[in-house]
């Protein structure tokens, strides 16, 4: 008799258990996603002049040269990375501006320094006469705010 009293007991544990472990794994599953936001930002910077240049380069070839399907894929994907830049460049744009109107020039000034001219920190805080750590204080500030330009709410999370 005391068996059956506590198998409902049982079963109410296990759907706890089993909604708890739901419930964590979609934690965990958007907190990766949230990274990949922050990482996505970070590596479309890292990687912007060479984007950009491919973006605005010639495509390599002809269809009569590579195939039909081989050139397809490339002007599809030369398509996909001119609209990112394209949206790159204008939150860059409204980044900066932010920046300015906020009287924190300097802060946009590292960030390009960093991200679009390919300069050093040290460099960087030589040229603006700061302490060693401030540009990347100030480019993680900025990277926060290309980021919400770029994903918007998205862009928010994990920084």
């Amino acid at each position: 008799m005391e068996n059956k009293d506590l198998r409902p007991e049982l079963a109410e544990a296990i759907r706890e258990t089993a909604k708890q472990t739901v419930i964590e794994y979609e934690q965990r599953q958007q907190a990766r996603r949230e990274d990949c936001r922050k990482s996505d930002t970070v590596t479309l910077m890292e990687n912007y002049t060479i984007l950009k240049a491919y973006a605005e380069g010639k495509t390599p070839g002809t269809p009569t040269s590579w195939g039909d399907a081989f050139m397809d894929s490339i002007v599809s994907s030369k398509v996909r990375t001119s609209i990112m830049v394209a949206a790159i460049d204008q939150a860059l744009a409204d980044t900066a501006a932010d920046f300015k109107a906020a009287g924190q020039g300097y802060k946009w000034e590292a960030y390009k320094r960093r991200y679009i001219l390919g300069e050093s920190y040290d460099t960087i805080a030589d040229e603006l006469n700061c302490g060693k750590n401030s540009p990347a204080r100030w480019c993680k500030e900025v990277m926060t705010q290309v980021a919400v330009h770029l994903f918007g709410v998205d862009g928010l999370k994990r920084w």
